[in-house]
């Protein structure tokens, strides 16, 4: 009975000393056990740092057409949508007026004549009076021809109204300046003319000659009475209607080209600052059951930005970029909506790894790299950085196993560690 006692009591101690024996080892094993980490083999990679904005496909150029004088439209000849060549009339102003002006003064010139001949004069103050009516007039004339000119300038700055606008403004100006001045000297005339037989013979003169030069003015004005296209196109909008009356510098219609098209972006201003003109885009037209994609390149950046809201209502500053396209691209109309494919920058054969495997140690980049099979911290050199992706510049070479996760828990310098390969 002693005996079993002594040999239940020693098997206990056994058990427990083959348990810690196991517990030793298991700790041991642990303890030397690899750690698994998420791993990657450095290649070298062709790195594109792309971006995406919506676009539109808009007509290589868009110009209005401006009235370069002032009337009634008496016929309007284009509507939306229609094609139209150089040179043909778009509309044509009412110019009975005009003729009702030119027979009067017809009139008057007669009544002139009528007037020297049978030497009946008006009583001094009334004729003055008439004539200072009629300097004031031709005053009101030539300022309105002056100002006529000075916004026709403007617009030939911009290339909105032609050569041949901008010069028959002028000659309209010069006309009333003349008719003003003539009106000047008549009134100068008749104001001496009762104590200067002479000076009334200058008085007639200038009357008449004051006429005939409204005359002149008023039958320019009808041989330009029409408005003609300067350019073959597309009328995008017309924005006058028949019977209104207009005045220089209005405009008439928006004109498109007819044939070149181009796409325009309005890109963030954060973006921009990394484009260049000639960088390569692509542009994609959304379709089923493809899409179509076409290339081309950066035309035009603007060199300010505009401020926008976007469709959240965030408000940004924006800068609008004008693409040439290349190839075949006749699908194409404008106003059609398509999605832009910026490139920033692009490098072939680097070196680059995923941006969170990178860590600051020591105030300088790192990275994980595993070198015989345990952890060590390389320090690196890093370049230029997508949204994605860290180039390295030095301290990686192809071949090269790194730690994906920083972050692993029980990573340590010279722990053991095995690579889990994604």
């Amino acid at each position: 009975m002693k005996n079993k006692k002594i040999l239940k009591k020693s098997l206990k101690w056994i058990v427990a000393v083959l348990i810690v024996i196991a517990l030793i080892i298991l700790y041991l094993y642990e303890s030397t056990k690899p750690l698994e980490v998420e791993g990657q083999r450095v290649q070298k990679i062709d790195i594109r740092d792309t971006f995406e904005e919506e676009g539109t496909v808009e007509a290589a150029y868009e110009d209005d057409i401006y009235s370069s004088q002032s009337g009634e439209i008496q016929s309007l000849n284009i509507r939306e949508g229609q094609r139209i060549k150089s040179g043909d009339v778009i509309l044509s102003m009412d110019t009975s007026e005009l003729e009702r002006g030119i027979d009067q003064l017809e009139g008057q010139l007669k009544s002139i004549s009528g007037q020297q001949n049978t030497e009946t004069l008006l009583g001094k103050e009334e004729a003055i009076e008439s004539q200072r009516l009629s300097v004031e007039n031709a005053r009101k004339e030539y300022e309105e021809a002056l100002k006529g000119y000075e916004r026709g300038t403007g617009l030939y700055e911009q290339e909105a109204i032609s050569q041949d606008d901008i010069e028959r403004l002028k000659k309209e100006m010069e006309i009333a300046e003349n008719v003003m001045n003539q009106q000047i000297q008549a009134l100068s005339a008749l104001e001496s003319q009762y104590s200067d037989p002479q000076a009334r013979l200058l008085y007639f003169q200038g009357q008449r000659e004051a006429v005939r030069a409204q005359i002149e003015l008023f039958r320019y004005k009808i041989g330009k009475s029409r408005i003609y296209a300067g350019k073959a196109g597309i009328v995008k909008s017309v924005n006058v209607d028949e019977k209104q009356y207009i005045a220089p510098g209005q405009s008439i219609a928006t004109l498109i080209g007819d044939g070149g098209i181009e796409v325009e972006s309005r890109v963030l201003a954060k973006d921009a600052v990394d484009l260049r003109p000639g960088m390569d885009v692509k542009i994609v037209l959304e379709h089923e059951p493809d899409d179509f994609t076409f290339e081309g390149s950066i035309k035009r950046i603007n060199p300010y930005a505009s401020e926008s809201v976007s469709a959240i209502g965030l408000v940004e500053r924006r800068v609008d970029v004008k693409i040439d396209l290349r190839g075949d691209y006749s699908i194409l109309k404008p106003g059609y909506s398509v999605d832009v494919e910026f490139l920033k920058r692009s490098q072939k054969g680097a070196i680059a790894v995923p941006k969170r495997a990178i860590f600051k140690h020591e105030g300088e980049d790192a990275i994980w790299k595993i070198v015989s099979e345990k952890a060590v911290i390389q320090k690196v050199s890093v370049g230029y950085e997508t949204d994605d992706y860290s180039i390295i510049d030095s301290g990686l070479d192809e071949g090269d196993i790194v730690i994906l996760n920083h972050k692993t828990d029980g990573l340590d310098i010279d722990k053991r560690v095995k690579p889990v390969f994604q």
